[in-house]
């Protein structure tokens, strides 16, 4: 049998209005009760509790589904990890909790991803239905709970732009390892329109020294589709900046970059055109997903206007095939829950 490793790895945060919430992996890949952000973090004036997170009833019961083989509370057929048979590798500290079929840890989580604070310099429809400009003050202190923590391997911030938010760019230009020892990896998602030369070189050397792995979320290699999609967005300087982290990527400066894509009906028929632009900027992955509801469309809508058709592999089977071509052809790894 085998065991996907991430609910004894990691654990996700998520901000909701006056608090954050907790998931034991991506919502859009599971099912009730963990399709939903639910479960709220505690925090108290000592910062937040951690062992109450790690530990707590909803996660054991979600450990328990995968150790006993159902995973009844994933969707097999929208996770990509499931899909592609491509599971996260059980860490060390997990194996005798494994083999004693005991889902209570007695480690911190090992990765954090840390999505904490919603600001954004974009408007995406897919993603908020109004601008969310303003960050949370409590964003700073909530990071620097997560640097404390002891994880190893941190991944932000999902929920918004880290390069837009001050609180998060404070600490990336500051970062010190001798302040925060156990960090070793950090792992970032962006939509690369801020990304520039200029503030890249700000960071910090020892943030830089961490960063092992930049995903770089586009959506679109067509300035007409960006327009529509991506609103708030500047189509030329994204494609600058893909350009210079490209090119830091070949110089050894960063060390891997991945290009994510949602397809919808605004650009599932550029596919052939997102696999072939991405090739020409080199990168160590791509992925391709399927729109989800984040909440920002009433249903009628979003099956109407926004999601792939049913019949989307039929109609791009053609598009599909080339893709495939291509891939095997460059050798890209491609991670992908609809193709």
């Amino acid at each position: 049998m085998k065991i996907c490793g991430r609910p004894f790895y990691s654990i996700a945060m998520h901000p909701i209005a006056g608090g954050l919430i907790y998931v034991a992996c991506c919502p859009s890949w599971l099912k009730y009760p963990y399709d939903k952000y639910r479960f709220r973090v505690k925090e108290t004036n000592k910062g937040i509790d951690f062992e109450e997170v790690w530990n707590s009833n909803e996660l054991l019961e979600f450990r328990k589904s995968i150790l006993d083989g159902s995973y009844r509370y994933c969707d097999k057929k929208a996770c990509p990890n499931l899909v592609s048979e491509k599971l996260m590798d059980i860490p060390e500290k997990a194996t005798q909790n494994i083999q004693e079929n005991n889902p209570r840890l007695n480690y911190f989580p090992i990765q954090i991803a840390a999505n904490i604070d919603h600001a954004c310099n974009l408007q995406c429809p897919s993603c908020r239905s109004v601008p969310d400009t303003c960050a949370d003050p409590k964003t700073y202190q909530r990071f620097i709970d997560i640097l404390k923590s002891g994880a190893e391997d941190i991944f932000f911030n999902a929920s918004g732009e880290l390069f837009f938010n001050p609180y998060l760019l404070r600490i990336m230009k500051s970062f010190s390892s001798k302040d925060y020892p156990s960090v070793k990896i950090f792992r970032i998602i962006t939509n690369g329109t801020l990304l520039n030369k200029t503030l890249w070189y700000s960071l910090s050397d020892d943030f830089k020294s961490l960063l092992k792995e930049i995903n770089i979320s586009v959506d679109t290699f067509s300035e007409k589709t960006y327009s529509v999609i991506r609103p708030g967005g500047s189509f030329t300087n994204l494609q600058k900046n893909l350009k210079n982290i490209s090119d830091l990527r070949r110089s050894g400066e960063i060390v891997n970059f991945r290009l994510l894509f949602v397809l919808q009906k605004n650009n599932f028929r550029e596919l052939v055109d997102i696999v072939k632009g991405s090739l020409d900027l080199n990168p160590d992955g791509i992925e391709i997903r399927a729109v989800a509801n984040w909440g920002s469309y009433s249903d009628t809508f979003f099956k109407e206007n926004i999601r792939l058709p049913s019949d989307f592999q039929s109609i791009c089977s053609g598009d599909i095939l080339e893709v495939k071509k291509l891939i095997n052809t460059s050798g890209v790894p491609l991670l992908s829950d609809i193709l």
